[in-house]
């Protein structure tokens, strides 16, 4: 499954996002107009 927000940056938990992809659960996202921690510039 993959996450597509084209809303708000606010309504993705970010740090349960990060351990979404970390542990497999979802095989990616695309977010637009994300303002996230420097660690989503690595995906």
């Amino acid at each position: 499954a993959y996450i597509v927000n084209t809303g708000s940056s606010q309504l993705i938990d970010d740090c349960a996002l990060k351990q979404l992809l970390i542990d497999g659960t979802i095989a990616g996202c695309a977010l637009d107009g994300a303002e996230g921690p420097q660690w989503m510039e690595a995906w």
